[in-house]
């Protein structure tokens, strides 16, 4: 349908809310080109809509104007102030803070160089802006979202966060780090950079990203124009205006963007974002490799004459060409081909379960190479390939098959190339589990509690199961499933005799193929102790630990059983030698890597403390916890438990409350609360947080050693033991038992027969019983 203007101009196009969409979209890619490039990029976006072009055009037109004489402007704007007032636009005051000049403006909020002038300094910062109009609800969600996003991260490569706020006629606004930089591609290329130089940089990028996935945000838009290069050759990450948060409850007010619009840039975008499917960490490592592959080429891997339709079908249906074969200096292509070219292909691959693990692994490759190491990075092998091929057309493939036998005499050849097709469907059927189980983990949340095994988990645990039928000496995949079986027990109380059997199986099975994999100990040690078999889970713990000294459950178990054994001061040089040997957080290369591990040994060591009667000595190692990794749950349930010993209560509720917030699915700091409440004298509030526990308990958690915790705090004697008698497992029995919120009760008779109950675990049935069979 068209119209005639009134002015007698051609006939114009009606505009679709879709083609504003896509007009906002055009515009705001060609804002973070050069001048130069954006005819180019416009010929190509604009191919088949002329009419979207003109208004991108008029827009970018628009933009140019408004940017002449900006010192005029500002000038004039800050000298009119009083008499005038424009707030947040350029001159006037946002908090403490005057906005100078635009330095950037998107779909959502216009950016602003701002400075604040203090008694005798001066400081330049950027300042973010809702735009006028932007204030739907959703909106309003995502944009506090990202401001809780940048105040939860902390680290040297990521813009910082300074301060907040909202303005006076209602608009939110953040206050960043002001970036002088350019962008990462402009960057590397304008100085001829050499590629190690280039990889060097892009780890530290790497290094951030790693970081944000550890506080469990996905950014989910890396591109060059959000990563910008100081002139001394620092990388800042920014704009997390589409960032997702991986645990709801961390941000409970992120808007799902699922639901609102699918924000992306379709050339560094995922093949599953741009197909609208559940984004995980690898979507971030897929446009890593893409950021990566235009660092060192210059170039795009779906760059040419395309529209953005055309973008979008070539990555989700194209293979990417070889960087090595797109760039024309001799030596660079040298150095791509081989290793690089496999680590960016594994990189963007189709299938998000077949890339990097995680971009620790992805960043580990990069320094594998710059250190002369062999990489991770497999090719699409033949055998792959083939298999595909197989599947698709399995008749030619046995004529093919018996031709190769008879022609080459093919019995080796049949024997080698099925070992390899084994364990290459093997390490596929580990690698979907795998994925399975992180999926589950992600999603983990009150509302997705239910009695029985979770399906991720039911799926992962089928897949293992035809992997090691599949592949009998395949150590990992035993291994991942006897941790799943162990992971599945706290869902399904009825099967937990079956899971045992299974997981211990499952483990002594993987130690007998790996003797040196640390992790399969380690999972035989949880079961062992699920088993009541401290003396064995102890052994196999210390091998754990032996092979593995700084991983960070492992020492945790150990440390554990020590402090049963009444060993504590052994315990505690078991932390203490894993966590000297941690990477020093206070380096950024290293800090990614050590923060969780960190912050979990720190935590466990305040809470042995606290066990101990030493509630005081705790709170150091829980503060340097919390400074570390503000997103790690039991921090807030152990500093509520050391403040409520030493009588801070309000400070205990503030960590509580924050530990339900981060784990509303967690039974303890929900505990925590109600017992505090109860405790001092809020019943009412207390019954109602006490609620939640039984609706745990209704959904198939095992939350007796919880209520029957909270029942004491009600001084109801009865009560608790009602619940301690419905521990079934004599090793939780006896953690329980040794809470010191359960004092009250010791000079009750039923609490020595519980006691008595919890003391009965026989170290002596190992050899001939449970080890046997798991055999």
């Amino acid at each position: 349908m068209a119209f005639q203007l009134s002015h007698g101009k051609p006939k114009a196009e009606l505009m679709t809310p879709k083609d504003f969409a896509e007009v906002d979209r055009i515009f705001q890619h060609a804002c973070d080109l050069p001048e130069e490039e954006r005819g180019r990029y416009l010929d190509q976006a604009c191919a088949s809509a002329p009419h979207l072009r003109a208004e991108v055009e008029s827009l970018l037109s628009s933009m140019a104007h408004a940017e002449t004489d900006v010192e005029e402007i500002v000038s004039s704007a800050i000298d009119s102030l009083e008499a005038h007032p424009f707030p947040n636009e350029v001159g006037s005051e946002v908090g403490s803070f005057i906005l100078v000049r635009e330095i950037g403006r998107g779909g959502m909020a216009t950016v602003y160089q701002a400075i604040r002038q203090g008694g005798d300094f001066l400081q330049s910062v950027a300042v973010k802006i809702l735009r006028r109009g932007m204030d739907s609800t959703t909106i309003l969600n995502r944009f506090r979202a990202e401001r809780q996003i940048l105040a939860n991260l902390n680290h040297p490569h990521i813009a910082a966060l300074i301060d907040g706020g909202t303005t006076e006629d209602g608009r939110p606004y953040l206050v960043m780090e002001l970036i002088e930089g350019e962008s990462v591609v402009q960057f590397v290329h304008r100085r001829n950079l050499p590629v190690k130089a280039r990889l060097e940089l892009f780890r530290n990028i790497c290094a951030a990203v790693e970081y944000a996935h550890q506080s469990q945000v996905i950014h989910r838009d890396i591109k060059p124009g959000n990563v910008l290069v100081t002139p001394d050759g620092v990388p800042k990450l920014l704009d997390f205006g589409i960032a997702k948060v991986l645990m709801p409850e961390i941000i409970p007010d992120a808007p799902n963007t699922e639901t609102f619009v699918r924000l992306m840039t379709p050339e560094y975008a995922s093949p599953e974002q741009i197909r609208g499917e559940p984004v995980t960490t690898a979507t971030d490592i897929y446009s890593l490799g893409v950021l990566l592959f235009e660092m060192l080429t210059s170039q795009r891997p779906f760059q040419g004459n395309r529209t953005a339709s055309e973008i979008e079908k070539a990555v989700c249906e194209e293979t990417a060409v070889h960087a090595s074969r797109i760039v024309s200096d001799s030596q660079i292509r040298s150095q791509l081909s081989g290793d690089i070219d496999l680590i960016l292909a594994m990189s963007m691959r189709k299938e998000p379960e077949r890339r990097y693990a995680s971009v620790a692994a992805f960043r580990e490759d990069i320094s594998h190479y710059l250190e002369g190491q062999s990489v991770s990075a497999r090719p699409d092998t033949f055998s792959y390939r083939a298999t595909k091929w197989v599947r698709r057309k399995p008749f030619a493939a046995a004529s093919v098959l018996l031709a190769s036998v008879f022609l080459l005499g093919g019995f080796f050849l049949l024997a080698s190339w099925y070992q390899r097709h084994q364990l290459k469907q093997a390490d596929e059927l580990l690698s979907r589990a795998q994925y399975l189980m992180q999926q589950d983990a992600r999603t983990t949340s009150s509302s997705s509690l239910y009695p029985g095994i979770p399906q991720n988990y039911a799926d992962a645990m089928s897949l293992l199961q035809q992997a090691t039928q599949l592949l009998p000496d395949h150590a990992k995949s035993w291994t991942t499933l006897a941790e799943i079986a162990e992971l599945s027990m706290e869902f399904d109380g009825k099967g937990s005799p079956e899971l045992l059997q299974a997981g211990i199986h499952a483990a002594t099975r993987a130690t007998q193929i790996d003797p040196h994999d640390a992790k399969s100990w380690e999972i035989r040690a949880v079961i062992h102790t699920r088993q009541n078999l401290l003396d064995d889970a102890l052994v196999d713990y210390a091998k754990a630990v032996e092979l593995n000294p700084q991983s960070p459950y492992a020492v945790r178990g150990y440390s554990t059983l020590l402090h049963r054994k009444g060993d504590l001061s052994r315990a505690l040089t078991v932390i203490d030698q894993a966590l000297e040997g941690l990477p020093d957080p206070n380096n950024p290369d290293s800090r990614a890597v050590g923060v969780r591990g960190r912050a979990i040994l720190l935590v466990h060591r305040g809470l042995l403390l606290h066990l101990s009667g030493q509630s005081e000595k705790a709170l150091p190692s829980l503060n340097e916890a919390m400074d570390l990794d503000g997103s790690y749950r039991l921090t807030y349930w152990v500093a509520g438990l050391a403040h409520e010993a030493i009588g801070d209560y309000r400070q205990a509720e503030q960590d509580f409350r924050t530990g339900v917030r981060l784990a509303p699915q967690d039974p303890r700091p929900v505990s925590g609360l109600a017992h505090l409440l109860a405790n001092t004298g809020r019943i009412k509030e207390a019954a109602q947080i006490e609620a939640r526990l039984q609706s745990l308990l209704d959904h198939g958690r095992p939350v007796a050693c919880e209520l029957a915790i909270v029942r004491v705090a009600f001084q109801d004697p009865a009560g608790a033991f009602h619940w301690l008698e419905q521990i079934d497992e004599q090793t939780k029995l006896a953690s329980c038992l040794i809470d010191p919120r359960l004092i009250p009760l010791q000079k009750d008779s039923r609490f020595q027969q519980q006691q008595s109950r919890a003391d009965r675990v026989l170290n002596t049935s190992s050899e001939n019983d449970l080890r046997t069979n798991g055999q």
